[in-house]
């Protein structure tokens, strides 16, 4: 009886143990498909013409790489990519911070001009 229950808890402990290797795995190996998809969508908003494209763009960047970070650690990210992924995502925030500025920017001088009284002409 005592024979059977620890085979029984053996078991339990290695299929545990296997299935947590197959988890972490699965994890790195999905996460390292996030960042190439977030390398993706970064080069497509890097050459968008488009801002508001680009700021889409750089919001999927963004959206990725969150996603691989929020499953493994950075540093199994780096080890996988060879991407500094800290670096890499401030990278795509400020870019994109910086077009969801300028985007903001054109907004409000186009409402500015929109908004201007027309003067007729005599």
């Amino acid at each position: 009886m005592l024979t059977e229950a620890a085979i029984v808890t053996t078991g339990s402990v290695c299929c545990i143990f296997l299935f947590k290797l197959y988890e972490s795995n699965d994890s790195t190996r999905i996460s390292v498909q996030l960042v190439h998809r977030a390398t993706h969508w970064y080069n497509v908003a890097v050459h968008d013409s488009c801002p508001l494209m680009t700021l889409q763009h750089y919001g999927m960047a963004m959206s990725m790489l969150d996603a691989a970070r929020s499953l493994v650690s950075d540093y199994e990210l780096q080890r996988k990519t060879g991407i500094n992924i800290a670096r890499y995502a401030r990278k795509v925030e400020q870019k994109a911070r910086k077009t969801r500025q300028s985007v903001l920017a054109s907004s409000i001088q186009e409402v500015s001009r929109t908004l201007e009284p027309k003067v007729p002409n005599p």
